[in-house]
């Protein structure tokens, strides 16, 4: 189903798939339908034939029950601050770019360190 379809029906449908949305977080399972994808084709640039790349359309409203399991789950995850200070991921106001500066950070500051304690335990000449 289109996103535009499910907002046109949500007042029809929410009761039904808030039933469907409890059974599949009791018993784990997710609906057959909602593991199925379509394969395409997505073109970026049509005269190179390297810039064809497969592309997989889920449903719609497996991406929501996603979307709210997520947001849930860091939730919790950040609440109970059960996430270390180097994760980046599905944390706001970090990111793949963060993560790496801050590992760059941490490596040169190790270097950093390790050459001033060198230069102060070789033997000194004379």
């Amino acid at each position: 189903m289109s996103p535009r379809l499910l907002r046109n029906i949500s007042s029809k449908i929410a009761s039904p798939a808030a039933i469907i949305f409890r059974k599949s977080l009791d018993t784990g399972c997710i609906p057959r339908d909602w593991s199925k994808c379509n394969s395409t084709v997505q073109k970026w640039n049509r005269s190179q034939g390297e810039n064809y790349r497969p592309v997989s359309l889920t449903s719609q409203i497996c991406k929501v029950v996603e979307s709210i399991l997520i947001d849930e789950l860091v939730q919790h995850l950040e609440s109970n601050k059960l996430l270390h200070n180097s994760q980046h991921g599905f944390c706001s106001g970090h990111s793949c770019a963060t993560n790496l500066l801050t590992f760059l950070e941490t490596v040169t500051a190790f270097v950093n360190d390790k050459v001033s304690k060198h230069r102060y335990c070789l033997p000194r000449p004379g």
